[in-house]
């Protein structure tokens, strides 16, 4: 998902997405629409639903293993990547 950047922690890419904690309600709150959209559209494909039957627990638990799933790869790559000599 090219949304998704490895150095940003787990919050950090809920809150692109529109998926907050509760807090106060008063602050409005920024995200990515586009974003947004296109992880309902990506949730309704995984899970086989209705549009109507999602919900944002869905969205959320499908964006946390997108999330891991690229911190993992990008774990891997780093360490499969040999130390840069000097000289």
């Amino acid at each position: 998902m090219m949304y998704v950047d490895p150095r940003w922690g787990l919050r950090k890419t809920l809150n692109f997405f529109g998926l907050f904690k509760n807090t106060n309600k008063k602050k409005k709150k920024r995200y990515n629409g586009q974003a947004r959209k296109a992880l309902q559209r990506l949730t309704i494909a995984v899970y086989n639903i209705k549009p109507k039957e999602l919900t944002a627990k869905m969205q959320k638990t499908l964006l946390r293993q997108i999330w891991l799933t690229i911190r993992q790869e990008t774990q891997e790559r780093l360490a499969g990547t040999p130390a840069q000599q000097q000289g």
